[in-house]
């Protein structure tokens, strides 16, 4: 029986002069079981950074607390998702209705998160009139009276 994609591990490469190297332990584990001069198939894509993960999810965290609309930041980027036509696929229900499934954050990589962040934090300023700017100096303010 084939394995699935989902079934074959991940792993990651570091961009090095000349070529790449395994960015961690268990990437260098995973590469040395193949021969020497075996072909493998790799699918190119930079990883989202924790960075902007962190970014996207607490800025929505602030505005869903900041805002009546939506009950959780989860909820705020489904839609955004659907509203800026980042979708999956759709269900007819009974009764003629249509259900949008959002593609998941996780089929990103990192040009594509950033382009969909740039819209999203957009949407955000135009509908609720929060900037994810001013997010970003609150948060350094209060990292910085941590000190």
């Amino acid at each position: 029986m084939a394995r699935r994609a989902s079934d074959k591990p991940s792993t990651f490469l570091r961009v090095v002069r000349g070529g790449y190297e395994c960015a961690s332990a268990y990437d260098a584990e995973i590469h040395a079981r193949f021969p020497l001069g075996a072909e493998v198939e790799a699918v190119i894509s930079q990883k989202k950074s924790n960075e902007q993960l962190r970014l996207y999810w607490g800025f929505l965290a602030d505005v869903v607390d900041n805002q009546e609309r939506f009950g959780t930041a989860r909820a705020l980027s489904n839609t955004l998702l659907c509203d800026l036509g980042y979708v999956e696929s759709f269900t007819s229900l009974m009764g003629g209705g249509v259900h949008v499934h959002p593609m998941s954050l996780a089929e990103m990589d990192a040009p594509d998160f950033k382009a969909f962040c740039d819209k999203a934090f957009a949407v955000i300023r135009e509908e609720f009139g929060m900037d994810v700017d001013s997010y970003k100096e609150r948060q350094r303010a209060k990292a910085g009276g941590r000190r």
